[in-house]
């Protein structure tokens, strides 16, 4: 290889010029010049410093100046400088500005770096691991939940059927932040009352179940139904959340990463079912939401969580609560309110649809009703008017045998 051409590519210098060397103690300086196409000043250089040196005069030398004249060694100026930077966090530049500092950025930068004030930059992932880790201290169903509502008139073929078979136009979601468990339900408009009925569809769901819903925390994103704007008077919502079921509301600014996983969810749904399913029917829409959600929460894998199922966390966390917790249909919100007044005022009478769904199979009035038959039926009750033959709203066996990995340790 060409001196040159090693020189450019910063590559195998080392041994460019050993070789240079012992062609040019053997060959003399003009012929080593000549056969490497470089200046012989180059291998007088590079022979003296062998001569010298050895092996390490033949390596590249820092260019960097070995005193800088106008370096900032005063005292003051320097702990000036680190006591803004503990203080206030910013980098050279911003100190310079915001401060009024006489120095130049790079003397500020050099200050900064001398006492180890250089924050690095966390790539991405790195970012998204740090917070797995904190979210794995948590417990699956009990720490956070996180609560939003999806606009779905902006999925083009959704918006189709929407017209042609006057399909629900929001979708709200509550997500477990530890196991990724989703429950998701629909109503016309994003309002008070459907938010209401949805937190207690899903609460009084848990607690059936043997959860706790006094240790939970629901996190929102300053949805109007959950955040009072124009006074300090708490809403209905936060009422419910509160005051009936003693757990904790948290609502944060919209935006950013706050609401991450539930916003995951929303993404991978509009990609994984609303861009790609028909619908015949508002049964059938209904059927095919409530198998993505199963289907969800028992046998897709989630990258995001070390590529471990909601029902793993859920063995894992809790081994004595029934894997049946994770399967909880959507209902559609406008329909039953009766099961958010009844909770508000016990006294409320409900319809016998909305009390239906109270009941568990063995409380149903007909006998030997297996899973599958109960939770079919109950799709058919909450949607009305279900009248298609044959079809069934699991197209796999309900809580499905699981591997010994999925069970966890």
């Amino acid at each position: 290889m060409k001196y040159i051409e090693a020189y450019q590519a910063k590559s195998q210098m080392d041994l460019i010029r050993k070789n240079m060397v012992k062609y040019a103690l053997k060959h003399g300086n003009e012929k080593a010049a000549e056969t490497y196409e470089c200046h012989r000043n180059t291998v007088s250089k590079f022979i003296n410093r062998f001569k010298k040196e050895g092996k390490e005069g033949l390596k590249n030398r820092s260019r960097a100046p070995h005193n800088i004249p106008h370096k900032l060694i005063d005292p003051k100026a320097i702990n000036f400088i680190v006591e803004k930077r503990d203080e206030d966090g910013y980098g050279s530049f911003r100190l310079k500005m915001q401060h009024d500092m006489p120095w130049s950025n790079m003397a500020i930068n050099r200050v900064l770096n001398d006492f180890d004030k250089i924050d690095e930059q966390k790539k991405k992932h790195q970012t998204k691991q740090d917070l797995w880790n904190i979210k794995q201290t948590y417990k699956s169903l009990e720490t956070k939940l996180q609560l939003d509502a999806k606009n779905l008139l902006d999925i083009p073929n959704y918006y189709h059927y929407y017209k042609l078979l006057g399909l629900p136009k929001w979708q709200f979601t509550l997500r477990d932040v530890k196991s990724g468990t989703t429950y998701t339900s629909f109503c016309k408009s994003e309002n008070g009352l459907a938010a209401c009925t949805f937190v207690t569809y899903v609460f009084e769901h848990f607690k059936r179940h043997g959860i706790d819903v006094t240790k939970i925390l629901i996190q929102t994103d300053g949805a109007s139904y959950a955040l009072n704007l124009h006074g300090l008077n708490k809403t209905e919502f936060k009422k419910l959340i509160e005051n009936i079921y003693k757990a904790k509301l948290k609502s944060i600014p919209q935006g950013g990463t706050c609401q991450s996983d539930v916003e995951t969810f929303h993404s991978l749904v509009e990609r994984e079912f609303y861009n790609r399913e028909g619908f015949t029917s508002v049964e059938d829409f209904y059927i095919k939401a409530y198998k993505f959600v199963y289907k969800f929460n028992y046998i897709r894998k989630n990258s995001h969580k070390d590529w471990k199922t909601p029902v793993y966390f859920l063995n894992q966390d809790r081994p004595n609560t029934p894997v049946e917790v994770l399967d909880l249909p959507p209902i559609d919100l406008d329909k039953h309110p009766d099961i958010y007044w009844c909770k508000k005022n016990p006294k409320h009478i409900p319809t016998w649809e909305s009390r239906l769904l109270d009941l568990t199979p063995e409380e149903l009035p007909c006998k030997d009703f297996s899973h599958n038959e109960y939770l079919d039926n109950f799709v058919k009750r909450v949607i009305g008017g279900y009248n298609e033959a044959g079809v069934s709203a699991h197209d796999l066996p309900i809580y499905p045998s699981f591997t010994k990995s999925e069970k966890g340790p």
